[in-house]
């Protein structure tokens, strides 16, 4: 699942990740099984740079303004440890 992590992160962002590790798996509201994962920004690599897709439009989102967007299950509790 890393390497599904890191390859939809660079074809939605164009941004090369380094993946920590799983920090949560869960069924969402529809049924399909969702990952995630602590990573970090390859080096050289430029949070400012986000491109978008066909699926939308990327964002860096500073900590203190996750409280105004709602986040996957229990991420908001695992971003801020």
């Amino acid at each position: 699942m890393e390497e599904a992590a890191i390859r939809e992160c660079f074809e939605e962002t164009d941004l090369k990740i380094t993946v920590e590790k799983e920090v949560s798996r869960y069924y969402n509201n529809i049924g399909d099984l969702v990952f995630q994962f602590e990573a970090e920004l390859q080096e050289g690599q430029n949070k400012n740079s986000l491109t978008g897709t066909w699926e939308g439009e990327p964002a860096w989102i500073d900590l203190e303004d996750l409280s105004e967007y709602k986040l996957g299950f229990k991420l908001s509790e695992l971003i801020t440890r």
